[in-house]
């Protein structure tokens, strides 16, 4: 299948254009952790509970520790060396650009969320067991401005789309508390009782969906006085709680026509949202650990993969299961100790995915990759370098 497309693009035809969705498919399919790469700070020691990378060049990463730090990582700066020690020249080694340690000025309890501002990177937010949230300056890497709640939040929210400014905030507290960016001040409470997550739509700007602490997710219209427009689950007034326990994770669908949940039940769901309704898609019990804070599912682009992926943390592995069926298609151990990852973020526009894990560590989880070793033969290199060089870069002989 590969060489038609390779063939298919030398000839110009436009079946050619698949090969990009052939590769990246396989790239998905393909992941296993990069024991090449490694994020060295001491700040990791006490473990990892947050993550997040920029989206604009999608190189910076950002990482909550459990000791209240905030370290920043380039994704594309590392080094063949580590502390003058030789080493495999093969092995990567990153350091922060920046860290931020905990103090009274930032955050003295350990993080539960953190979040680049989608539209602009220069702005991030976090929040912490010490019930403050956080908005930071990128470059100076201090604190804007702060707001203190009444529980310590356990997930916060920020628009996609950038149609507004408000900032979604979880917490066990009896209500969901929406924060203005313009102002720095609770603008407005959404009555759901204790949330355990909240997320923005990815298609509709107004809409938030919350994950509460009895297993309910409830939809919300925040534009309206009344705001709640219903309940997954909910038929003829009668509502389904869609977990048995708190809901720690949402993600929507690109298109918008499905949200999927994961709940410490170690359930995975995915709703119909223009029916409300459960489709009943029987996805495999998960091991997972009462984490407070959320998590959530990640889902590949369509353009990228097909069938679509979900990936979500399982103890120690990384599960991707297919989307639409909820059969398991990648299954691959990240931690090799007896530790479990509390977070797991995908890097945009690249077929990889990064973990943090209570053992105080940061790891990559991405296709193979193909290396020459000491006798000139082919170890491990890129897939997609291979096929640029056998095109353009070997000569053909004709006998």
């Amino acid at each position: 299948m590969l060489n038609q497309y390779l063939f298919a693009r030398e000839l110009g035809n436009p079946v050619s254009r698949q090969l990009e969705m052939y590769e990246n498919n396989r790239l998905w399919h393909c992941l296993t952790r990069d024991e090449h790469t490694s994020f060295q700070t001491k700040e990791l020691e006490k473990g990892v509970n947050c993550m997040d990378i920029e989206r604009q060049q999608r190189r910076f990463l950002l990482s909550g520790q459990a000791n209240g730090s905030v370290c920043m990582w380039d994704l594309e700066k590392s080094t063949s060396t580590d502390a003058g020690q030789d080493v495999d020249p093969d092995e990567k080694f990153l350091s922060p650009t920046a860290t931020v340690t905990a103090s009274k000025d930032t955050h003295t309890h350990s993080l539960t969320s953190l979040h680049y501002y989608p539209i602009d990177a220069g702005m991030f937010l976090t929040t912490a067991f010490d019930r403050r949230l956080l908005v930071w300056d990128t470059s100076t890497l201090e604190p804007a401005f702060s707001t203190t709640f009444a529980h310590a939040p356990t997930s916060i929210s920020i628009s996609p789309m950038g149609h507004h400014t408000l900032v979604a905030v979880a917490s066990p507290g009896p209500e969901v508390r929406l924060v203005d960016l313009a102002s720095g001040s609770s603008v407005r409470s959404l009555g759901t009782g204790g949330t355990a997550s909240v997320r923005w739509s990815e298609r509709d700007g107004w809409l938030l969906m919350a994950g509460s602490t009895e297993g309910e997710v409830s939809i919300w219209d925040v534009r309206m006085a009344r705001g709640c427009l219903g309940m997954l689950g909910e038929r003829r007034g009668r509502v389904t709680r869609g977990h048995e326990g708190p809901v720690n994770g949402i993600t929507f669908s690109e298109d918008g026509r499905y949200v999927v949940t994961s709940g410490r039940d170690k359930k995975i769901k995915v709703w119909d949202l223009a029916t409300g309704a459960d489709t009943l898609i029987a996805y495999p019990p998960l091991h997972r650990p009462h984490r407070i804070f959320s998590s959530n599912p990640i889902l590949t682009p369509q353009i990228t993969s097909d069938p679509q992926l979900l990936f979500v943390p399982s103890i120690d592995e990384v599960i991707g299961f297919d989307f639409l069926r909820g059969d398991v298609l990648v299954k691959s151990r990240a931690v090799t100790q007896k530790h479990t990852i509390n977070a797991l973020i995908a890097r945009p526009n690249h077929c990889e995915l990064y973990f943090g894990c209570s053992g105080g560590e940061i790891g990559i989880m991405k296709a193979p990759e193909l290396r020459l070793n000491e006798d000139g033969e082919e170890k491990e290199e890129n897939v997609l370098n291979r096929i640029y060089k056998s095109l353009v870069q070997e000569p053909i002989t004709f006998t």
